[in-house]
């Protein structure tokens, strides 16, 4: 008679295997959006939006379009903050959720098709992107039909781009379910980030002081005035608007750890869990701070072009969102709860 099997010494590792599908789906959505968003990045270097609005009528329309690539990042962050930093012991539910709905984790889906499709639709709106807003005279078509064919091209791109990354449609469902979820704490931060970049008129100097006196530390000929937002760095001098200022940070970084420490209540250790707040505005004036000193000195080795084109408001966002992550992850280590019990308060 063969010996019974030995238990296994970790009593999760069960649990560990038939979540991993759902695990692996979880990273693959996040490469999805990382893709996505460095894309829009370059893409969002091709429009001059103060040129499209100049040329009046609807294409006032399309040089507010950028407005919508924030409200994207602000629910790519709140989505990985809800579900995938969940508090250690605690069951994450995107991922049980994601390998029930779908299931056959082990099965081969084939992405290479909707691979090469993004490959395609993607060149296509950069040319597209080029001809249509990279100057300042319209291109010789009507205008809706122009905004009508980039649009497709948007959606296509994006579509694409996640069907493939991810294997196949059965993805959507899913996708709409945390949608419903994740919505409105998403367009709460983005409304946050956007309130919260008109702060730069009255608080410019807590962030271009600080910068000045580091520039002078590592031998950099600067100075600031605040009351004009200026910085002057060696022989060039940039004129910062609230747009990429990256005050939007601060609204961005309080919404999306709210939302975590709501979210989550019962999991997380209060009052010790409020301290994150405080803590994710602080982050994002430094990761600001350092942004600007940086930023100063690709405009003296490559020339103010270069910084002017790194001062983007998109990148900012980014940089933004990054930063409240990073914080909901240090938080979800040091402010749980000794026992954890059940599925997280939704």
């Amino acid at each position: 008679m063969l010996p019974a099997p030995l238990p296994s010494s970790n009593p999760l590792s069960q649990r560990e295997r038939i979540a991993s599908p759902g695990a692996n789906r979880g990273r693959l959505l996040i490469g999805a959006a990382s893709v996505l968003l460095g894309e829009y990045v370059v893409l969002s270097h091709r429009v001059d939006a103060h040129s499209v609005l100049e040329r009046g009528g609807i294409w006032r329309v399309a040089g507010e379009v950028g407005y919508v690539a924030p409200l994207i990042i602000t629910t790519a962050a709140v989505w990985f903050a809800l579900f995938r930093l969940a508090p250690l012991g605690v069951c994450q539910g995107g991922s049980s959720r994601v390998a029930a709905s779908l299931g056959g984790g082990g099965r081969s889906v084939s992405r290479l098709p909707w691979l090469a499709l993004h490959a395609i639709a993607y060149a296509a709106l950069l040319y597209a992107t080029e001809v249509i807003f990279g100057s300042r005279n319209a291109p010789p078509v009507p205008a809706a039909l122009c905004l009508l064919g980039w649009t497709f091209l948007v959606l296509l791109t994006a579509a694409s781009s996640l069907l493939g990354i991810l294997g196949g449609t059965r993805w959507l469902r899913v996708l709409h379910r945390d949608l419903a979820v994740v919505g409105p704490p998403s367009l709460l931060a983005w409304v946050a980030g956007l309130v919260s970049a008109s702060t730069w008129y009255v608080g410019a100097r807590f962030t271009l002081t600080p910068v000045t006196l580091l520039l002078r530390l590592i031998s950099v000929e600067a100075a600031s005035v605040s009351s004009r937002y200026l910085l002057h760095a060696d022989s060039w001098t940039m004129v910062i608007s609230p747009g990429c200022s990256g005050y939007e940070g601060f609204g961005v970084a309080i919404a999306i750890i709210a939302a975590y420490l709501v979210r989550f209540r019962r999991e997380l250790d209060f009052p010790k869990a409020l301290a994150a707040v405080p803590m994710g505005v602080l982050a994002v004036w430094l990761a600001n701070v350092v942004r600007f000193v940086l930023l100063s000195l690709v405009g003296d080795w490559f020339g103010p072009s270069a910084a002017v084109a790194s001062f983007h408001s998109k990148a900012s966002w980014l940089l933004s969102a990054s930063v409240a992550l990073g914080v909901v992850a240090v938080t979800r280590k040091w402010t749980r709860q000794p026992l954890t019990s059940g599925a997280p308060d939704g």
